[in-house]
């Protein structure tokens, strides 16, 4: 299992809507930082889009990627026909073998008939670009309804992202989680958080590794035991603080600690 780092470990040194640091993040400081801690993958998502990049530019990435000797996984936000074509396109270009997808945008949201036609019709391409797209268990879906899905489609090609966190805002645990999808998972987000009283309900809030909720050794050995996943990321719903700088100052001493706990607690062998 190789550790990575996905470009939402990141999120304040990107930048979001609401949040735009003096010098934003590209995708080539990206990749110069993961290989400066030392991983082996990154996993490139929608908040570092590539479909705005020409052919040079993407030749030059991937060079880059071949350079630091980091392989590169993809991620697109929308599973709709002609953005996955596109990422296909890109990945293929780029050497690719991994396309994280969040079935939902803004303006996309399927039902999971319409979820399992997409992925059927686009079975051959995925298998012409030796892709396997990596659908993430996000907030649309619970994991039983993407294990479902996985199953329907009965192919390799269709598996899982499996993050730790994510479906709690389906009232769905971290261990039922990976319980119910490491059997189908090739790439993992590991994430950790809290949760305390607000008012009169309940806040979650993200922390580092091991000092939240989720048991993530367990959660970690259980992955292993499958032996389906072939990359985990460091990722984090890291709130921000109210002095940007300090947003970016810990949001750097939180890739460091999580990088430290996984490679503290899993086998890369």
């Amino acid at each position: 299992m190789k550790i990575g780092i996905s470009s939402y470990a990141f999120r304040w040194a990107i930048g979001t809507d609401n949040f735009r640091p003096k010098s934003p993040m590209t995708v080539l400081d990206f990749m110069e930082r993961a290989f400066s801690e030392g991983v082996e993958v990154v996993q490139i998502c929608d908040n570092l889009p590539l479909h705005g990049m020409g052919e040079e530019e993407l030749d030059h990435l991937a060079q880059t990627a071949k350079d630091l000797k980091l392989d590169i996984e993809l991620g697109i936000r929308g599973a709709t026909p002609e953005n996955l074509r596109k990422y296909l396109e890109i990945g293929a270009r780029l050497g690719v073998d991994v396309l994280r997808i969040v079935l939902t945008n803004s303006k996309w949201k399927p039902t999971l008939d319409e979820i399992e036609q997409v992925f059927s019709d686009f079975l051959p391409e995925l298998k012409s670009a030796q892709i396997t797209a990596a659908i993430e268990n996000h907030f649309h879906l619970s994991p039983a309804d993407l294990a479902h899905l996985v199953q329907l489609l009965n192919d390799p090609h269709v598996r899982i992202c499996l993050d730790t966190l994510n479906s709690m805002s389906r009232f769905v645990g971290p261990a039922e989680t990976v319980s119910l999808l490491s059997p189908v998972a090739v790439s993992m987000h590991a994430k950790d958080a809290r949760i305390s009283r607000l008012n009169t309900g309940f806040y979650l809030s993200g922390c580092p590794l091991g000092e939240g909720l989720a048991d993530i050794p367990s959660l970690l050995r259980t992955v292993q035991k499958q032996g389906t996943v072939s990359s985990i990321h460091v990722e984090s719903w890291m709130d921000r603080h109210p002095d940007p700088e300090e947003t970016l100052a810990q949001e750097e001493r939180w890739v460091r600690r999580d990088l430290e706990f996984l490679r503290a607690h899993i086998d890369t062998s």
